[in-house]
């Protein structure tokens, strides 16, 4: 899973100013912080609050950013329950500016077959018939399969012979397989 960046500008507007490009944060896992420097070397601070150091963890908590560069850390995120909330505190100039950012560590959104995603009915939502369509990897299978059954079907009414009545059969049947597999 790439790992979504949480972007924050340093010295943009003053030596050892800090402006994080969002007012908060989520991600359902790991993510990294991009120091962004716009000015002189500098070294940043980074710490986790209670809350969220729970889930999460820096490598480690003191930078040091070039002139004019960008410097990139990981915050590795734990399993564990859902949402956590809690602040991303970022120090410049040794105490002489600070920022806290709220940072939400969430659910992942469910990726599994659709028999077992939320139905409108559950979610309290509703949602129209394109949502519990399978529109992942298993549309193009559907379409073939579609395309199988009007040929085969088709074949049967045209020639009539009992051989072509088997081959439709088989086609069913793997049809059938087929669906049976993609919404097990």
């Amino acid at each position: 899973m790439a790992r979504v960046p949480l972007p924050i500008d340093i010295s943009k507007d003053g030596l050892h100013s800090i402006e994080s490009a969002v007012d908060s944060f989520e991600s359902t896992g790991p993510f990294t912080v991009s120091l962004r420097n716009h000015g002189r070397a500098v070294h940043v601070h980074c710490n986790l609050d209670d809350d969220l150091a729970r889930v999460a963890s820096l490598p480690e908590t003191n930078h040091f950013v070039e002139t004019d560069s960008e410097l990139t850390f990981p915050v590795d995120v734990q399993t564990g329950q859902r949402p956590v909330s809690g602040r991303l505190k970022i120090v410049t100039g040794y105490g002489a500016e600070e920022q806290y950012i709220p940072v939400t560590i969430t659910e992942p959104k469910p990726v599994g077959p659709p028999s077992e995603r939320k139905t409108a009915g559950e979610s309290g939502s509703e949602e129209s018939s394109l949502d519990s369509l399978p529109l992942d990897g298993s549309l193009p299978v559907l379409v073939l399969a579609g395309i199988a059954l009007v040929v085969a079907l088709g074949a049967a009414a045209t020639i009539g012979s009992l051989e072509v009545l088997f081959g439709v059969g088989v086609v069913v049947v793997g049809v059938a397989v087929a669906l049976w597999i993609l919404f097990a």
